[in-house]
């Protein structure tokens, strides 16, 4: 380091030379800012005959001051680099969806002579997913409905499928989005299930009130946090996970890519059906046919696991 005089000039002139020296010192040894009289700034040392140009450093503020001078396309070169490491890794997901039509390998229409033609049928497709770009939503995981018989039906579903697929999918690094009711709006139909509201308040998972947002709302929402896809989970699968503002149908309008998981939700079945379910799997098939993509719970529950995990137990009957 060279040496600084401070020796010329009034006793008084001397030490206020030193103070600042010495000020100016322990600000770069220890990294940290420190505020100077007007006149007295590190800077400004020069017009007080104390040049800090001769100074030199090393530690933590020299890679801070050497950062600073990168050019701007390598530090944004370095913040992608830091951004995809953080990022949760793809994978790959078998999906279905039924059609009329003939469908191609990417789940367009196929055209003959520029026009669909039929060829009615199942078809399969491989899928990679990004789990940052893809959100689970949840539709109204309620436990206070006004049927004690509805709570018990959708309440087993939420306890063995949709609950252990919201944890998974959160070790995969998909943001989860959970609907409901405001309770300031509305008296009942509000309340979710506990383990969600604990994910909640620990910062895992976020829940909107249908009440506070419309599908433009929405859909701005997830673009603004780059999702551009949609796994639908909850209840009802006949009403509102179709037909909420939030729902199905008006964010496919939105042009988002969605998925749905038939065993992680139920219909309002009707008196006879709520053996058989055959109001929610007609309503399956219906999404498949034009909504989402048919996602199957046990394979998206073995992603990132080993192949012995069982397959999840049969839904509950009425």
């Amino acid at each position: 380091m060279n040496s600084i005089s401070t020796r010329s000039g009034p006793p008084s002139v001397r030490l206020l030379r030193r103070a600042v020296v010495i000020s100016c010192l322990v600000s770069f040894l220890s990294n940290v800012d420190i505020g100077f009289a007007p006149g007295l700034s590190c800077a400004g040392l020069s017009c007080a005959g104390l040049s800090c140009a001769g100074l030199s450093w090393s530690g933590p503020l020299a890679a801070r001051l050497a950062s600073a001078s990168e050019p701007d396309e390598k530090q944004a070169a370095k913040q992608r680099v830091a951004t995809q490491d953080t990022q949760a890794a793809a994978y790959t997901l078998g999906t279905h969806r039924q059609s009329y039509f003939k469908l191609d390998e990417n789940g367009a229409l196929e055209l003959q002579d520029k026009l669909p033609y039929q060829s009615e049928k199942t078809y399969h497709f491989q899928r990679t997913i990004h789990p940052d770009k893809t959100a689970i939503v949840v539709m109204d995981p309620w436990v206070d409905m006004a049927s004690e018989h509805l709570n018990n039906y959708f309440g087993k579903i939420a306890e063995s499928r949709v609950i252990p697929l919201v944890k998974h999918a959160l070790e995969l690094g998909h943001p989860i989005i959970v609907l409901t009711n405001d309770p300031d709006v509305v008296d009942y139909n509000t309340d979710v299930h506990a383990e969600l509201v604990t994910l909640e308040a620990n910062g895992k998972l976020s829940i909107l009130f249908h009440q506070g947002m419309d599908d433009k709302g929405f859909a701005s929402y997830l673009r603004s946090r780059k999702i551009d896809s949609l796994v639908y989970v909850g209840f009802a699968s006949n009403m509102c996970v179709i037909g909420r503002r939030m729902g199905m149908i008006p964010m496919v309008q939105q042009g988002f890519r969605l998925y749905f998981v038939p065993e992680a939700s139920a219909a309002v079945e009707v008196a006879d059906t709520w053996q058989d379910q055959s109001v929610h799997r007609a309503t399956t098939k219906i999404i498949s046919q034009w909504i989402a993509e048919i996602v199957d719970y046990d394979e998206f529950i073995r992603v990132g696991r080993p192949a012995r995990v069982a397959a999840a137990p049969p839904l509950p009957s009425k």
